[in-house]
């Protein structure tokens, strides 16, 4: 009897798995390769980016070939702070350049639900793909969520950041340390120890002639210093100050970091 009863549980079980109500329609029943799940849980973040731009609007720009930052430049300034969240401003040089500047702060898109690993149990698994399921619901309509938030905030700050880098060459005057302190002022706010990378983009010639230069460079900001001369100004020799030609130089700099 033994033997018999055994084979009935065994019959029954058997049953139960063929018979199952078929999951969600987006459910997936093929359970991911090990790899793929590894790869989801432990992929580090990526590091937050907080971006400044700053145009110089003197004269002397326009003698040392400073090249301007496009509409579409922006645009992928844009794209690299909505891709990891942070926060992206733009200022410009003049006569009085410590100046507020134009700021857009983007959170990070909701990260996505890891699928549950393959376990052996296909009654339990089944179970737990149905879960996921409904939690990967949740998270599209987070996401649709964050996407229209982000779009709202983009289009308030576009127009008016785009006319400040497009504003006319006038500025007889170049006070660069004040444009790049209010840069510096604005990276050195409290971020929520969140791994975070710091960066000023100053296409400038970088010739300060509105008082002593005060500013210094910290180790943890890149400054990318863009000019047709190799013009560097008072700025120090450092590591983490780098000249290019372009604006394009830059930005290609600026994404293999990250």
């Amino acid at each position: 009897m033994r033997y018999i009863h055994s084979f009935v549980v065994f019959t029954f079980v058997a049953f139960l798995s063929a018979c199952t109500d078929p999951v969600a329609a987006d459910v997936e029943t093929v359970a991911p390769p090990a790899s793929a799940v590894a790869a989801a849980t432990l992929a580090a973040p990526m590091p937050r980016l907080r971006l400044v731009v700053i145009k110089d609007r003197s004269t002397s720009a326009d003698s040392t070939a400073t090249p301007p930052v496009t509409r579409n430049q922006l645009e992928g300034f844009v794209e690299l702070v909505r891709s990891a969240g942070g926060d992206l401003g733009v200022g410009e040089i003049c006569a009085q350049s410590f100046v507020p500047l134009t700021r857009l702060h983007l959170v990070a898109p909701p990260a996505a639900p890891a699928p549950p690993p393959p376990i052996d149990n296909p009654l339990l698994y089944q179970e737990l793909l149905v879960q996921f399921a409904t939690i990967r619901r949740g998270h599209q309509k987070s996401l649709a969520a964050h996407s229209a938030s982000v779009e709202a905030a983009v289009t308030e700050f576009f127009e008016p950041a785009l006319n400040r880098l497009e504003a006319p060459v006038t500025c007889q005057a170049s006070d660069v340390g004040g444009a790049v302190e209010r840069a510096l002022l604005s990276l050195q706010e409290a971020d929520g120890g969140e791994p975070t990378r710091k960066v000023v983009l100053l296409d400038s010639d970088a010739m300060h002639n509105r008082g002593p230069w005060r500013v210094r460079i910290p180790a943890e900001v890149d400054l990318l210093l863009v000019n047709g001369v190799g013009s560097r100004g008072p700025l120090p020799v450092q590591p983490n100050i780098r000249l290019f030609e372009s604006v394009a130089g830059a930005d290609r700099w600026l994404r293999l970091q990250r």
